[in-house]
């Protein structure tokens, strides 16, 4: 448990040093997600870079909901137009209640400018 608490904070630092992780350490960040105890893995999301962030979100579905709905906040700070469009792709298909509201919030608190998704939304 203490050597996967280091290797965590290892890819945490990686990330804040704006080096890339490699797809080797992006499968372990996947793993991990995969579990029960996800805490502090998931607030490597806010160190992420948009092309790591969305590689890991090719296998949210695969991510318990508890995990899902811990990390819509992390992805509802990214200043990266594909976020914001996968999140609204999945509050539209979503039939988890819980995880459907948690997108609610996340949208409705964050910064960024999402008034054109929600036009676009609206017009589908």
């Amino acid at each position: 448990m203490n050597n996967q608490k280091e290797k965590i904070q290892a890819l945490k630092d990686k990330s804040l040093a704006e080096n890339s992780l490699t797809k080797k350490e992006l499968d372990f960040i996947i793993s991990t997600l995969k579990t029960e105890n996800t805490r502090q893995m998931s607030y490597i999301f806010e160190t992420l870079k948009k092309e790591e962030l969305l590689y890991i979100l090719d296998h949210f579905t695969e991510f318990s909901p508890a995990v899902q709905i811990r990390i819509i906040p992390y992805l509802a700070i990214s200043p990266d137009s594909k976020i914001y469009a996968f999140l609204f792709q999945l509050l539209k298909n979503i039939q988890d209640q819980n995880l459907a509201e948690m997108i609610i919030v996340a949208l409705a608190s964050t910064q960024y400018y999402i008034l054109p998704f929600i036009f676009l939304q609206l017009n589908d």
